[in-house]
């Protein structure tokens, strides 16, 4: 009979030390896969991000060429464009699914995006071409702007990029 139990403790306790070392594994892949899709998407959505910036940057250089009166209209236009896409990259940062040890960084990209908008809606709606030039000077419209991509890259190295 005690051969028997012995016999019986040594296979399930095989038996628990496989199920134990697949559980983990099976979680820790889990946790890559999240992170690789997450991280994927958030690299489509920045790379959405920078083509608007750059059409920004074109159509804002085209701008300068123009009179004053209309220079300032065309600004704004473009920096209402631009606006629009910081909130579309906002969005799609919101509808990802991040691994909780990748949510402070995801929630901060998502909060420095905010502001950016906020920033440059600001910017769209100013009332004169002197007080575009202002806020396009002072240092917390470049701090709001630098900041999305600092906490983008934040976010990438928190999914292991």
């Amino acid at each position: 009979g005690a051969r028997v139990l012995t016999v019986i403790f040594i296979v399930l306790g095989a038996i628990s030390f496989v199920v134990n070392r697949s559980s983990t594994h099976f979680s820790f892949s889990f946790n890559s896969i999240e992170s690789s899709i997450s991280r994927d998407g958030v690299n489509a959505a920045y790379s959405s991000l920078a083509t608007a910036t750059n059409t920004f940057k074109s159509q804002t250089q085209s701008c300068t060429n123009q009179p004053n009166s209309v220079a300032l209209q065309c600004l704004e236009q473009a920096d209402s464009n631009w606006a629009s896409a910081i909130q579309t990259y906002e969005s799609a940062l919101s509808t990802l699914v991040y691994p909780s040890s990748a949510q402070s960084e995801a929630d901060a990209a998502e909060a420095a995006a905010r502001q950016a908008s906020a920033t440059v809606t600001t910017l769209a709606n100013s009332p004169d071409i002197q007080a575009y030039t202002t806020i396009t000077q002072s240092p917390s419209f470049r701090a709001a702007l630098n900041n999305v991509d600092t906490t983008y890259n934040e976010l990438i190295r928190a999914l292991g990029g």
